[in-house]
């Protein structure tokens, strides 16, 4: 008999994983369904370097998380009754310039502005200002972030309605660049803040991207980034817990072919091998919205619908990622305040040259000389065996190489992984072969082929510009539903992107709603 219950939610990434804890604890019958080993998505760890050393291949800053109430408020219980621990550093990034300057966003306001005034003064007292003004409009951001996002057009009208809300509504009109160059005279402070737009995947020159200051500043000085214990992975696995606690069910190794639809209507998935498993009130799917097609099949969705699908952009640039196993954390040069902040974000300069890098990568040229590098054993030691660390590598990269297209990465792969590391190791004094027990890989072509989802290895699914954001993403005007009825989307192809943020909190009230559960009434309990 096959089997049947009433949400079969497609994919096992975090976004689906919130949406089936909260409707677990709500007593609905839920069943992930995952086509890999292990559930997580893109919030997976594992050891990959070597025996012993855990690493994330993918994300690893649970920042925007922490504003959301799914943790913030322990809703699912993740902390106090799965499992979950968080550990935030103080020192949050440092970004290292190639003279081993530096500016270091701590977690306190007026450290971050005494890293700051070493290259203006001026810039020191515009920043604080900056973080009273963005906290005011990041109280408004986030009445939006974690829930289902108004109607593009209503938001614009009620955003006219204050001078706060004018505000926010410019900052989705310009880019992080421009914000900048409003705000801030020094170049080291531009870089800083618009090498943290970039990790959203998008050019900071990007229009739209202005938004992202507003939430990236008071969010790293209220509420901090931190790194969960255990790994990346950690997270995932709570909900894991929270779904089967609760009643819920979580099949791994299980690839669905389609959604079964007829007259309409979502009636459950096929699973490759032909198994099917029915779903009486809906079928969630965690995939890109680009699949949809394929999903629930052309002839049952509109041409024109199935057209804006094929026209949603990708992000502007991708990322390689490196886990590494050493004997010693990573010593810089520059000294000990960069030695103990989480994150160091190498930049490059002139400026110009600096942000030329994002349009290079637009066209298909990888550079190497912008990692970002953390050492999670550090503050996590069991991360690594005792005394040893992990130490993840991370750098922008092109999906389709200019010469040779995304199949040359197989080729170029140790040879840019190397380049990199190089780069380490030109402002550390022990980052040689000497220190390395072992490393893993992981490029753009190789994250699609690990995540199917992940189109052109793009972590967020779908790129950032103001035509593909809140409202209006994953399309005008279809929130997480879609033409097929029962049938949902709730991955980082909607709002509110991708990242590690709990996402799948506003597209479960949206099916709550629908199914005639109390959402509030859930999180109560």
């Amino acid at each position: 008999m096959a089997r049947s219950h009433e949400v079969v939610i497609i994919g096992g990434g975090h976004h689906g994983l919130t949406v089936a804890s909260y409707l677990a604890k709500a007593g609905a019958d839920v069943c992930v369904v995952e086509a890999l080993s292990t559930v997580g998505g893109g919030v997976v760890s594992a050891e990959l370097a070597a025996p012993g050393f855990i690493t994330d291949p993918c994300s690893v800053w649970h920042g925007v998380i922490q504003a959301n109430p799914l943790i913030l408020n322990d809703e699912l219980g993740l902390i106090s009754k799965f499992g979950l621990k968080y550990i935030n550093p103080i020192n949050q990034f440092t970004v290292l310039f190639p003279d081993d300057s530096y500016i270091t966003l701590h977690r306190d306001i007026d450290k971050t502005c005494e890293s700051i005034a070493k290259f203006s003064a001026h810039d020191a007292e515009a920043y604080k200002k900056f973080y009273g003004w963005a906290g005011k409009i990041l109280d408004i951001l986030s009445q939006g972030m974690f829930n289902p996002p108004a109607p593009f057009g209503s938001m614009v009208s009620l955003l006219d309605q204050s001078e706060d809300g004018r505000a926010l509504l410019r900052s989705l009109m310009v880019s992080g660049v421009d914000i900048c160059n409003e705000w801030f005279e020094s170049t080291e402070l531009k870089t800083t803040l618009t090498k943290f737009i970039a990790e959203a995947l998008v050019s900071p020159r990007t229009k739209g991207t202005g938004i992202i200051l507003f939430a990236f500043i008071p969010l790293t000085h209220k509420y901090g980034g931190a790194i969960p214990v255990g790994g990346s992975g950690a997270l995932s696995e709570s909900m894991k817990k929270c779904i089967l606690h609760y009643g819920g069910t979580v099949l791994t190794n299980c690839v669905v072919e389609k959604v079964l639809v007829g007259s309409g209507v979502a009636k459950g998935v096929m699973l490759k091998g032909g198994e099917e498993i029915f779903a009486t009130k809906a079928v969630v799917s965690n995939l890109n919205a680009k699949q949809i097609p394929d999903l629930v099949g052309k002839e049952n969705i509109p041409e024109t619908y199935a057209v804006n699908l094929r026209n949603l952009k990708l992000s502007s640039h991708r990322s390689i990622c490196q886990g590494y196993a050493v004997h010693d954390a990573p010593n810089y040069t520059a000294g000990d305040e960069v030695n103990e902040s989480f994150f160091v974000e190498m930049a490059v300069r002139p400026y110009e040259k600096y942000l030329r890098h994002y349009d290079d990568m637009e066209y298909g040229y990888m550079h190497v000389d912008m990692p970002a590098v953390c050492c999670q054993s550090k503050l996590d030691p069991t991360r690594a065996p005792k005394g040893k660390h992990t130490v993840h590598l991370f750098h922008y990269a092109p999906y389709d190489l200019a010469e040779g297209g995304p199949s040359r990465w197989d080729e170029i792969r140790e040879e840019v992984a190397d380049g990199i590391l190089a780069t380490l190791q030109r402002q550390t004094t022990n980052m040689g072969a000497d220190n390395i027990i072992g490393r893993t890989i992981e490029t753009p072509l190789d994250l699609e082929r690990r995540n199917p989802a992940m189109i052109g290895g793009d972590y967020s699914h779908l790129g950032r510009e103001l035509t593909q954001m809140l409202g209006n993403r994953y399309l005008p005007g279809w929130g997480y539903k879609t033409p097929v009825e029962k049938f949902w989307m709730c991955g980082p192809s909607c709002h509110p992107g991708g990242g590690v943020n709990g996402g799948g909190r506003a597209a479960v009230q949206a099916l709550m709603e629908e199914m005639g559960i109390d959402f509030e009434k859930v999180i109560e309990k």
